[in-house]
């Protein structure tokens, strides 16, 4: 979806209806107008049980809701099988979709993902691993990095030395 069309979509589903001066001569082969769907963070609820978070953003009129991992545990490896399953039956029940994961590295110690020693890349990988496994049991597909402490460059490390070191 272009930015231009999710503008338009945006602007109807929110009842202003058709914006014409975004129109353009390549909107007439564009792709169908489709809407939106929005999704909320669950840190944005603090302290809330996950149960309740689920259901307040349906009643808001969101579909999803995205899960920072640091608010259901500090380590993703500590949240056990039957909680992943808890968590996902309780969003299924609210009527939301639990869309992914962001601020993955946010709350761990000892993880960077352009550290320039290999050792602290290897922990960070393999937790990333981990974290792609909860996101899919969970029944989400996105994952974002959105802790800007584990991203930045280290002293010294250039920005092409910074993707690769994280690639």
């Amino acid at each position: 979806m272009t930015r231009r069309t999710f503008v338009k979509s945006t602007a109807a589903a929110t009842g202003l209806g058709a914006l014409p001066s975004l129109a353009t001569a390549s909107d007439a082969a564009a792709e169908p107008l489709t809407f939106s769907r929005y999704a909320i963070c669950n840190e944005t609820f603090r302290d809330w049980p996950q149960e309740k978070i689920f259901h307040f953003a349906a009643e808001c009129g969101y579909q999803g809701v995205e899960i920072a991992p640091f608010t259901i545990d500090h380590d993703v490896r500590n949240v056990t099988a039957t909680r992943r399953a808890e968590l996902r039956k309780h969003a299924e029940n609210a009527g939301v979709e639990i869309v992914g994961l962001h601020w993955l590295l946010s709350k761990t110690e000892g993880l960077h993902l352009t550290s320039p020693d290999a050792e602290t890349r290897r922990r960070t990988a393999d937790y990333l691993g981990e974290l792609a496994r909860f996101c899919h049991e969970l029944g989400g597909n996105v994952m974002i990095f959105g802790s800007p402490q584990q991203r930045n460059l280290a002293e010294g490390v250039s920005p092409s030395q910074g993707m690769e070191y994280a690639a």
